[in-house]
């Protein structure tokens, strides 16, 4: 679906599938699955948290997994290379 110029305020917004432009977002939970792409594109975001479950939240766990298992140089360079856009 895609949203242009809303207004999300106190709500959950499920991120997955859809398509953000020019929306305003305050005080709400972001949730993603990675179940599908999405696009934000030119937002105000105020005050709002992230939530990620089902795959999402798994990758995560998985990344925990590594950074305390030893490998948090690995975890550390992952994300190097998202903030790098590589």
């Amino acid at each position: 679906m895609e949203f242009r110029d809303r207004v999300f305020q106190n709500e959950r917004v499920t991120v997955d599938g859809n398509t953000f432009t020019g929306c305003t977002l305050r005080n709400c939970v972001l949730v993603f699955a990675a179940s599908q792409p999405f696009t934000f594109n030119a937002n105000t975001i105020t005050n709002c948290r992230v939530e990620f479950v089902g795959i999402a939240g798994e990758t995560l766990k998985i990344l925990k997994s590594l950074y305390h298992g030893g490998f948090a140089d690995l975890v550390e360079q992952t994300f190097e290379n998202i903030r790098a856009n590589r």
